[in-house]
């Protein structure tokens, strides 16, 4: 009878262990839960990693601006937008518009009656134009002989012995004249036409 009553007793301890250890088990869970919330932000973080590579597109965009035109044809088009800065400031000065005709802006377009009314404009306010400093920012090919570039020129206007700084934002639009498979011929770009967009 003692046995029976031992072996009871040993039975209902080790019931209450088994009762006791199971909430114990969830607690131990419970922590774990919180460890893994942390990867929700990691999670979070691939975007971030994802943006640079949109950066990286941004710049291939802007390196193809140039693509297709090719180093001898930069300079030739640096070259032309150099002169025609040098000749329009000219032509203000004389209120002639022929330092720009003279090879520069491509003869029989709409351009030339209206840069020699932009021309005489300012030469007839008693403007003299003087460059100072000019940067091609953008040059593509838009055809087989099309191309466009984008320059920034700074320039003095004086009027009356008063000088005015005056940035030029201007789009290029030229022609490529060259001779196809001769590389040694002479190869030019003319003006077809100029959009200009001024700030103080």
């Amino acid at each position: 009878m003692k046995k029976l009553i031992a072996l009871s007793s040993l039975a209902l301890l080790l019931a209450a262990c088994n009762d006791q250890a199971t909430p114990v088990a969830p607690e131990q869970e419970e922590p774990e839960t919180p460890i893994e919330e942390p990867a929700t932000p990691e999670t979070s973080e691939t975007p971030t990693t994802e943006q640079p590579a949109d950066n990286e597109t941004s710049q291939q965009q802007v390196d193809t601006t140039i693509e297709g035109v090719e180093e001898r044809e930069q300079t030739l088009i640096v070259e032309t937008v150099n002169n025609f800065s040098t000749a329009y400031a000219e032509s203000v000065n004389t209120g002639t518009i022929q330092p720009l005709m003279n090879g520069i802006i491509m003869h029989g377009t709409d351009y030339n009656i209206q840069v020699e009314q932009d021309v005489l404009a300012l030469h007839g306010q008693g403007i003299a134009e003087n460059p100072v400093s000019l940067e091609v920012s953008l040059m593509k090919k838009i055809g087989d002989t099309d191309y466009e570039a984008h320059a920034v020129e700074r320039v003095e206007h004086v009027k009356d012995g008063k000088v005015q700084n005056i940035t030029y934002e201007r789009t290029y639009s030229l022609f490529y004249d060259y001779v196809e498979g001769s590389p040694e011929a002479p190869s030019f770009f003319k003006v077809v036409n100029v959009a200009t967009k001024i700030s103080e």
